[in-house]
């Protein structure tokens, strides 16, 4: 079954597996981004945050990973409760992306820490996209600071 068709990938639901297909002209990066160099560093990822989605196959053209059933956290109407977790699971994140700079100094850095990629299934929260995580050589800081911000400044409305 066809979840989403864009101009940029075809997102399918097959045997319980989800196969995310990059479109000729959109192929997800070079070998070393989306590649069997990235499936290394997502697999020791992978020790540090059990909880994010698992991979069976990836290529610069698809990735194939399993089926999280549970719900979309919805950052403008969850609880305090669940914003907590949230956060909580976001540091969870952080610190496992700072405790993966190599000798080299090369980071796994997820680029999109949103909300929406992250699901709450069986009262645990699982991320998403794993597409997002990148090899950086710079980590900006800042990135962390504005997400902890976002997550932070809507806590005080709840």
């Amino acid at each position: 079954m066809i979840i989403r068709d864009t101009e940029t990938h075809k997102i399918e639901l097959v045997d319980n597996v989800i196969i995310k297909t990059f479109k000729r002209g959109y192929e997800k990066y070079n070998n070393d981004q989306l590649g069997n160099l990235w499936f290394e560093k997502w697999k020791d990822f992978k020790i540090k945050v059990p909880s994010i989605v698992d991979i069976f196959e990836v290529t610069s053209e698809r990735i194939v990973m399993e089926y999280i059933e549970g719900e979309v956290t919805r950052f403008r109407y969850c609880t305090k409760t669940d914003l907590n977790n949230l956060l909580k699971y976001y540091y969870e994140i952080m610190t496992a992306t700072l405790e993966t700079c190599n000798e080299d100094g090369y980071y796994f850095l997820h680029e999109d820490m949103n909300a929406k990629n992250i699901i709450n299934s069986q009262n645990k929260l699982r991320l998403i996209e794993p597409d997002a995580f990148r090899i950086v050589k710079n980590l900006d800081l800042s990135f962390f600071i504005m997400n902890q911000m976002r997550f932070s400044s809507r806590m005080l409305f709840v």
